[in-house]
């Protein structure tokens, strides 16, 4: 999922993952657990969280719809919501501190 950045797909499911481990959800979601200490969900959505600000500092310019779409996630709204619940702020005001951080 993270080698190959299956993560990037926003239909990805945790059933999906289990197929392609020959596993079940439940077994996948407990491994999650132990491993990552969080749910399944919100392991996803940390890997697209951190691609999305990896693409935010390489790719300045580019609009938030875009790095949405590229992360992962399904619109540019869900987005910004689970940015903000995460980071406490929104993806632009972060990218505008990582912009002021590099001068």
């Amino acid at each position: 999922m993270v080698k190959e950045r299956g993560f990037l797909n926003p239909s990805l499911t945790i059933e999906e993952i289990a197929s392609v481990l020959n596993s079940n959800r439940t077994y996948v979601s407990k491994v999650v657990n132990l491993c990552y200490g969080m749910p399944f969900r919100d392991y996803l959505s940390k890997l697209r969280l951190d691609f999305s600000k990896q693409l935010m500092a390489d790719e300045p310019d580019a609009s938030l719809e875009y790095i949405a779409t590229k992360s992962g996630f399904q619109s540019s709204t869900q987005f910004i919501r689970k940015f903000r619940e995460t980071e406490g702020i929104t993806p632009k005001v972060w990218k505008q501190t990582q912009i002021l951080k590099k001068k």
